[in-house]
């Protein structure tokens, strides 16, 4: 088993900036009630008061053939003993260069993936004022901040409308619930922002969040509603969302399934690829 260099502390600079782009811009958001612990092979990495958040509760390893399938669970399940209702187990790394990472260890993947894990690799992307292009915007929708009840409502059930096959409802909206609480807490701390495109009828139609520290910023959450795709929406939101996030960061940082159909859009907007991650997930009730 792995030596652990540290009892779980708050991260530290040094460990942050030592962490995946991806993973690191990911804290950038879930950032309350966080705690890590270093280790030779890993850093845990926990976020207290949500035990069913993937991203919030998972294992950064160095990488995936240094331990067996069952020495990672072990590692994972003692790492997360204390904290009751984790009810899954993540495994996150950086691929070394491009797909070499996964070539080297696709037997063990698979091993993963025959006992119900699911295996994703993201394109983490950077843009910066240097690389921004602005799009045509589309004027005929107002694009502004959520700010009432009714703005943050729509936004929850656009979630769990268009949530992923197999994400039950009840599970779902917990999870969107607590992504809403902190993305409210960070709004208020002026830490970030939640942008919308909404019709003539006050429908939001497009959305997405930014939110930053320590001049990094993390995108979250991008959604154009199906209906009103193709009309430039996505770009318009996210181009306003740049403008405010440039003015707190000089890294505007973007995560994206490397099959997502939107992924064309960040390219075109500036985003360039700054690495690929993996993730293996299961769900386990």
């Amino acid at each position: 088993m792995p030596k652990t260099t540290s009892i779980f502390t708050a991260p530290s600079a040094e460990l942050l900036n030592s962490l995946p782009l991806g993973t690191r811009s990911d804290l950038v958001v879930n950032r309350f009630g966080l705690e890590t612990r270093k280790t030779d092979d890993f850093v845990t990495i926990r976020t207290l008061g949500r035990p069913n958040y993937y991203f919030g509760n998972l294992l950064a390893i160095n990488t995936l053939s240094l331990h067996s399938k069952a020495e990672w669970e072990q590692i994972f399940d003692q790492e997360f003993l204390d904290i009751p209702g984790t009810h899954h187990k993540n495994f996150t790394w950086k691929h070394l260069t491009h797909y070499d990472s996964e070539r080297q260890q696709s037997d063990l993947i698979e091993e993963f993936k025959s006992s119900g894990y699911h295996h994703d690799v993201s394109d983490v992307r950077m843009a910066s004022t240097s690389t921004w292009n602005a799009p045509t915007l589309n004027a005929a929708f107002t694009v502004r901040p959520l700010t009432s009840e009714s703005d943050w409502d729509q936004w929850t059930e656009s979630h769990v409308l268009h949530r992923e096959d197999g994400h039950e409802e009840a599970g779902y909206r917990k999870f969107v619930s607590g992504s809403r609480a902190t993305y409210q807490r960070l709004i208020d701390e002026q830490s970030g922002v939640q942008l919308g495109a909404f019709d003539a009828q006050d429908r939001l139609v497009s959305f997405a969040g930014v939110f930053y520290q320590h001049r990094l910023a993390r995108c979250q959450f991008v959604f154009t509603d199906p209906a009103f795709r193709n009309k430039g929406l996505c770009q318009t939101v996210l181009h306003h969302l740049a403008q405010h996030a440039f003015q707190h960061a000089d890294q505007l940082v973007i995560c994206a399934d490397e099959t997502y159909f939107a992924t064309h859009i960040y390219e075109k907007l500036g985003f360039k690829l700054a690495s690929r991650e993996s993730a293996l997930c299961l769900w386990a009730d």
